[in-house]
């Protein structure tokens, strides 16, 4: 079974990058986006 993939937003690198890091440790795959435009530009692919 293929992983779930997760998107992450929000505006502070930081925290994107440390969410990234627990996802993918629990076996998850991450995409993460720095704003709603991002995010809409990413739902849309």
């Amino acid at each position: 079974m293929d992983p779930y993939t997760i998107l992450v937003v929000d505006d502070e690198k930081e925290i994107r990058d440390a969410l990234e890091i627990y996802l993918r440790n629990e076996g998850l795959n991450v995409v993460h986006a720095a704003d709603g435009l991002e995010t809409i530009v990413i739902l849309r692919k």
